[in-house]
């Protein structure tokens, strides 16, 4: 009968094992433990160089523009990490930096801009932290405060900028519709200069009283017409009828009709001669004259007649045009008015916006509110000496013990790898 004999091969771990295998070493590990003690200490003391934080506390207030829109604290935070107010910061207190580039960088790293919130408030922040660092304590508050007072320049500039920007347009807005409104000013009193409406309206007024006087003369004279008509047929009807000469027999004078009594020797009077002469009947002559002076006044009449006619239509005819002047005139000074109605409200409203943007930026002075600050740690941030002593301790310790063990992990496989194979033996 065959027996296999097989070499034992425990997969378990052994503590009590473990503790020697350390403990064997344990000079290896107090060596590594006080070498990086002793580097930590070297590094903590005489080459890292010391961080004095410098921090101050702002009021994240919204800032009015001229337009109406809020410079909130989402338009300005960009400013605190802008790379121009860096550079001057780097310039100023950093002049021993070879590299300004790569200390704006560092800037930027280093720079912290936090926002802390108030437990009573959900949404709205109530602070923003702007820390920074410098070897020396003084010089870190110091360059906080040149920090804060560039960005408070930053964002008066911004607000400057979009103020102009809006007051600018603002203004040519006022410009252009002061022009308007002067225009339309210009434009009404040039025309009322040149069409006097009550001017219109007194001429009218005195070419309808003169119409009227004129019609009123034209029946009169009508009525004198007619009148004088009648005078003078009935003149003429009575010259017609009448003799124009007269028949006289004229006698004898007393001593003549004695002498031809004589002669004819009786007292008989018929046979005495008498001598007929022929006269201008009177009547007629008067009845004449009646009819010329009544045919010159009818004349006379129609020719007045006849002008006043004239003058009434031609008073017609201006005071149609007098209507039509007038009526023109008021539509034109109408359209006019409405036009200086809306160059004005167009103007009192540019005049109103201008006003109230610049009231909405009188009192706004685009300058950051500081709660607290700037102030600085007394003693440098980071890790301490004693901390980075203890840190480098634990490290080495477990760099020294993994390494004990890992090295006498390879020693044991080595040696199960030595061993010889496993053998038969006969029974």
């Amino acid at each position: 009968m065959t027996e296999y004999h097989q070499y034992p091969y425990e997969d378990e771990i052994d503590l009590r094992d473990l503790i020697l295998k350390v403990w064997r070493g344990r000079w290896v590990i107090i060596g590594a433990v006080a070498i990086a003690v002793v580097v930590a200490f070297i590094y903590a003391t005489f080459i890292r160089e010391p961080a004095y934080e410098a921090r101050v506390s702002i009021l994240p207030d919204a800032y009015r523009l001229a337009d109406g829109r809020a410079l909130s604290r989402a338009d300005y935070l960009p400013i605190f990490h802008k790379e121009s107010i860096l550079e001057k910061i780097v310039t100023e207190y950093m002049p021993d930096e070879p590299d300004v580039q790569k200390a704006i960088d560092k800037m930027i790293n280093i720079i912290e801009v936090d926002v802390e919130v108030d437990p009573e408030q959900e949404v709205t922040p109530s602070a923003l932290v702007v820390s920074m660092r410098h070897k020396d304590r003084a010089t870190a508050m110091e360059m906080t405060r040149e920090y804060i007072r560039l960005v408070q320049s930053e964002i008066a500039s911004l607000a400057s900028q979009l103020n102009d920007e809006h007051l600018g347009l603002l203004e040519r807005s006022l410009e252009i519709r002061t022009d308007e409104f002067q225009k339309a000013l210009d434009d009404q009193q040039a025309f009322r200069k040149t069409h006097d409406i009550e001017t219109l309206r007194s001429r009218l007024a005195n070419r309808r009283s003169r119409l009227i006087s004129a019609e009123a003369r034209i029946e009169d004279l009508q009525s004198s017409i007619k009148v004088l008509t009648v005078s003078l047929e009935h003149a003429q009807a009575q010259l017609a009828e009448t003799d124009p000469l007269l028949v006289t027999k004229d006698v004898l004078d007393e001593t003549s009709v004695k002498l031809f009594r004589q002669i004819a020797g009786d007292g008989d009077t018929s046979s005495i001669p008498y001598i007929e002469r022929e006269h201008i009947n009177p009547v007629y002559t008067q009845l004449l004259e009646t009819v010329l002076t009544t045919q010159r006044q009818l004349e006379s009449r129609k020719i007045e007649l006849e002008n006043a006619m004239n003058e009434a239509s031609a008073l017609r005819e201006e005071i149609e045009a007098l209507l039509d002047e007038i009526a023109d005139a008021e539509r034109k000074d109408l359209e006019l008015d409405i036009a200086v109605s809306h160059a004005r409200s167009a103007y009192e409203s540019a005049y109103s916006q201008y006003n109230n943007a610049i009231n909405a930026i009188r009192n706004e002075s685009y300058t950051l509110t500081i709660i607290s600050g700037p102030w600085a740690s007394t003693r440098p941030v980071g890790t301490s000496r004693l901390m980075m002593m203890a840190l480098a301790a634990v490290l080495a310790g477990f760099i020294s013990v993994s390494g004990l063990l890992f090295a006498e992990y390879m020693r044991t496989g080595e040696r199960q790898t030595a061993q010889p194979p496993t053998r038969a033996v006969a029974q």
